[in-house]
């Protein structure tokens, strides 16, 4: 896999240098779930319509198939000692689905937080969504942004100092 900021040390078979493992402590990567850890559920206008039509798309998540390169990226950020923490816009209905498609995954204990888009933002733009958690979470916990592993939002994760890992990369094969 290549990982654009990050390297495999041979000598310790972990990703990164000691160094930098111990400059990197208590940083934080933001993850995003569709179209980064798992491919896009299809959705249409209608889709939100109403509860049982959110109900029908939260259920169908877990049909969702996952990117194995998105998952070596959390393994091998959180082996670097990162704090993980998902910043997804899927609503809060979702969430049991999230947790066990991460669970499936064998990804979910590397999470500290698994963060859904709250009612208050439904209708609204996942940019808007991800920049109002990430200043909760700056607010709420302090935490310093380094990487976002996202396959779209990058302008916003720059604006907030982060480097921003592509899911593109992976999730276009």
């Amino acid at each position: 896999i290549c990982v654009p900021f990050l390297f495999f040390n041979e000598a310790t078979r972990v990703w990164g240098s000691p160094e930098q493992k111990e400059q990197d402590m208590n940083k934080v990567v933001l993850v995003d779930m569709d179209g980064t850890l798992v491919t896009i559920t299809p959705s249409n206008k209608d889709t939100f319509a109403n509860q049982d039509s959110i109900d029908v798309w939260d259920k169908s998540t877990m049909n969702a198939l996952a990117y194995q390169d998105g998952i070596d990226m959390v393994h091998a950020l959180y082996s670097m000692g990162y704090i993980i923490m998902m910043i997804t816009a899927r609503g809060a209905s979702c969430r049991p689905y999230t947790i066990a498609k991460l669970k499936d995954m064998g990804v979910y204990d590397m999470f500290t937080h698994v963060w859904h888009r709250h009612t208050r933002y439904n209708g609204m733009p996942s940019g808007v969504v991800k920049a109002a958690m990430i200043k909760r979470a700056v607010r709420q916990y302090g935490y310093d942004f380094t990487y976002a592993v996202e396959d779209e939002n990058h302008a916003i994760m720059v604006d907030h100092g982060m480097h921003v890992i592509d899911a593109n990369v992976w999730n276009k094969a």
